[in-house]
């Protein structure tokens, strides 16, 4: 976001997504952003553009439950 890089919280993926959490920011407006998955051996993601904005901005959450994350293979 405005050119600087900033790491997501993970929350869980598996071969066909990623959960993560956007830190937190203090917006005063719409911004665009670029996400970008780097793997630990160094592959790296298609960038995926969004726009991040301020609560203030936002409607009301919506009461849809996220799916729940796949369990990784024991």
């Amino acid at each position: 976001m405005n050119g600087q890089n900033t790491e997501a919280l993970i929350q869980g993926w598996y071969d066909l997504g990623i959960r993560f959490t956007v830190p937190t920011y203090m917006l005063t407006g719409t911004v665009e952003a670029e996400v970008l998955v780097v793997r630990g051996d160094g592959a790296v993601s298609n960038p995926l553009d969004i726009q991040l904005a301020p609560q203030t901005l936002l409607g009301p959450a919506t009461d849809i439950p996220l799916a729940p994350l796949p369990k990784p293979p024991q």
